[in-house]
């Protein structure tokens, strides 16, 4: 409708909310009117700038990564990374970045598909994933379902939570020996018994004879 086009920029828009009950019964939160803020003197609602705390108004992120911390320079643990713009919508990751406290499954550089040569049929390729969890009971699950199915292998199903716990992680070879020509596709499926959300990885190959 254009409603927003007059609007000076674009992008994802992050505040910073520092409860105070003194200042919320006074109706106060932003009795500030200085432009560099301290822990001392701050806004109480105020518009995340790009940078640091202290440079207020703050500006629409369009790329990169926020990690919050508080007035005391605390990291909260609670991320936000791979900001990114697209053209008509704004794609980020919460909690995604490292050294986390809550759990999560880290799977190498890997994110959306694993992209095999082409190949000669019986001949076999591989690829390593290294699986790195953090605070995760119980064990990861790994299969594989889809049309080309059985062009497809992992070298475990399962993965338990000691060796997928350790600083190193666990690496799992994924496979790729084609028995049949043509364009090949199957989907890897990562599961945590439910106690984290699913993780897919799509598979791609092709073989000639």
């Amino acid at each position: 409708t254009g409603w927003d086009s007059y609007l000076p920029g674009e992008g994802m828009l992050i505040w910073h909310i520092d409860y105070n009950q003194t200042a919320w019964d006074e109706n106060t939160p932003n009795n500030y009117t200085g432009t560099t803020q301290t822990a001392s003197s701050h806004m109480r609602i105020y518009l995340q700038p790009l940078s640091g705390n202290t440079n207020t108004p703050g500006a629409a992120f369009s790329s990169g990564s926020f990690y919050p911390t508080t007035w005391t320079g605390t990291s909260i643990n609670r991320p936000v990374t791979n900001i990114t713009k697209q053209q008509d919508s704004m794609t980020f990751t919460v909690m995604g970045g490292p050294s986390q406290a809550v759990p999560y499954i880290s799977v190498g550089e890997i994110y959306d598909v694993i992209q095999f040569k082409p190949a000669l049929i019986e001949t076999q390729q591989q690829k390593l994933l290294n699986f790195k969890t953090s605070d995760v009971s119980g064990a990861i699950t790994l299969s594989i379902s889809g049309t080309h199915a059985t062009q497809f292998q992992v070298s475990s199903g399962s993965i338990n939570s000691i060796d997928s716990g350790a600083a190193g992680g666990k690496v799992i070879t994924v496979l790729y020996k084609p028995t049949t020509a043509g364009n090949h596709t199957a989907t890897l499926t990562i599961q945590n018994n439910g106690n984290l959300p699913e993780r897919t990885i799509e598979l791609r190959g092709s073989a000639i004879e």
